[in-house]
């Protein structure tokens, strides 16, 4: 059980939580090995290994140490490790949320095209206040859920979410109430019902 999974009020229940590229990690690794080969050239070996295994090791408590959920209720945003910062937005209040594809550019070059991100940054703007997450590997399917769960609230909803989302692939019915909800959900979003 997680950070955020143990601090939800009663009556809130997850309905879906966004997944963290390791390609991050990657990056940092490439970076760290040719910090090492021009180290290797010179005596600064030792000094170029220390900021290697650092840049590693901050590299993968940051990863560990990020949550992204979104609840019946709100957005939830923890970060940090030793000082940890918790950022929650009422679905209510949220203004806007985008999603930023990374390498783009390279994947209309090449004819790879998905509507999958594979690594996005998520933008949530409440007011003038952005909360942005980095390396997300759903982020699409997690805008579309939360702009779907925000129709909801507001009434706009059309009473399926499997109508509204082009992202969400399978489907659960809820047995309470037959609303269609996604793959993702373990509560039914319109009663709560477990599924």
């Amino acid at each position: 059980m997680n950070y955020i999974e143990k601090n939800l009020p009663n009556g809130e229940f997850i309905v879906m939580k966004a997944r963290f590229s390791w390609g991050r990690l990657i990056i940092i690794i490439l970076i760290s090995i040719i910090l090492l080969i021009v180290g290797g050239y010179t005596d600064m070996f030792m000094p170029m290994f220390a900021v290697s295994t650092l840049l590693i090791i901050i590299t993968i408590l940051r990863i560990l140490s990020t949550e992204l959920i979104l609840t019946n209720k709100k957005i939830i945003g923890k970060t940090g490790f030793f000082n940890v910062k918790c950022t929650e937005a009422y679905l209510e209040k949220i203004d806007s949320i985008t999603v930023v594809e990374h390498l783009s550019a390279f994947k209309i070059l090449f004819g790879y095209s998905s509507h999958r991100s594979t690594n996005a940054t998520l933008i949530i703007r409440i007011g003038f206040k952005p909360m942005c997450f980095f390396s997300i590997t759903n982020a699409i399917e997690f805008k579309n859920l939360v702009q779907n769960y925000t129709d909801l609230k507001k009434g706009q909803a059309t009473g399926s979410l499997g109508n509204i989302s082009g992202a969400v692939r399978t489907n659960k019915n809820c047995q309470n109430c037959s609303f269609v909800n996604p793959s993702e959900s373990t509560f039914c979003i319109k009663c709560g019902y477990k599924l």
